[in-house]
């Protein structure tokens, strides 16, 4: 037994209740929740001990079941076992689809992770399917998803659709433009709900210029826009790291280390900049540092 399982074994042992109640299903989790990040294996074995509870008290069949087979999904995609996470996947599918119809909204969390799942799995034709139906049915539904889903779904689309259109242009298969649509409405949605200076909004904007493949300097454009936003937060290290790292990918001609971090120093600041390489190896950081005149 490991160190976790075991302190995750007394703890559960500590405050579990008599019987098979839902207490302890939703202590199974919190303990499954507490471990994703550091030991998805463990996350997997706890969640799965919470369903069996579940399922000794609502049944196998059970709608109300289907938001934690929805997490085991979730957590299998972390793991990495994407057959797995499809056969999870589709068995809370089919009794949302029994008890509410083929498009029900409940079913939207579904499409995404099956396409997700497929992708990783390099099936980007069937992956578009999935994604393109979770789309039909976010846009059927979407008075009744609340705001921040309504974003959350647009995002995970836009990254989605960018996959595919990676693996299409690899395998002879035509592009979308659902990642400029789906990255337009998590915009809106962002600067309505969010605010125009939030991160979210900075957020989607970062995601749409990734999408641009064919426009790389309306990416760059668009990467400005997002600085701008980032740099009215103090905690931004990991946005100042990730933007960076995006306007390389897109830059084109030669010393792109260089020249991308001239860009970024004439769109930003000394600080913004600093904190972009702050865990740069030491001899591309003193060149960066250099070639801008920073101490």
């Amino acid at each position: 037994m490991s160190l976790d399982r075991k302190h995750n074994e007394e703890r559960f042992q500590k405050f579990k209740k008599e019987g098979d109640v839902l207490d302890n299903a939703i202590l199974c989790e919190a303990i499954a929740d507490d471990n994703l990040q550091w030991n998805p294996s463990e996350a997997l074995y706890w969640g799965k001990q919470g369903i069996a509870i579940r399922e000794q008290i609502c049944g196998k069949h059970n709608i109300d079941n289907t938001p934690y087979y929805d997490k085991i999904v979730e957590i299998l995609l972390e793991k990495g076992s994407y057959k797995e996470a499809i056969k999870w996947n589709n068995k809370s599918m089919k009794i949302k689809i029994k008890e509410k119809g083929d498009s029900c909204a409940e079913l939207l969390i579904n499409e995404l992770l099956l396409s997700e799942a497929l992708s990783l799995l390099y099936n980007y034709k069937e992956s578009k399917v999935e994604a393109d139906q979770a789309y039909n049915i976010l846009e059927k539904n979407i008075a009744v998803y609340d705001q921040e889903m309504a974003y959350d779904a647009y995002m995970r689309l836009v990254h989605i659709y960018s996959i595919y259109n990676v693996g299409a242009q690899n395998h002879n298969l035509k592009t979308t433009l659902q990642t400029e649509v789906c990255g337009n409405k998590a915009i809106q949605i962002a600067k309505v709900f969010y605010g125009e200076q939030s991160i979210e909004t900075a957020e989607a904007i970062r995601r749409k210029a990734m999408t641009l493949g064919y426009d790389k300097q309306a990416a760059i454009a668009l990467f400005a826009e997002a600085i701008k936003i980032y740099m009215n937060f103090d905690e931004n290290k990991k946005y100042a790291r990730t933007i960076y790292h995006n306007v390389r990918q897109k830059w084109e001609g030669e010393n792109v280390l260089i020249e991308s971090a001239k860009w970024l120093y004439d769109n930003s600041s000394e600080k913004f900049v600093l904190t972009a390489i702050e865990d740069f190896a030491g001899s591309e950081k003193i060149k960066i540092k250099q070639a801008l005149g920073l101490s």
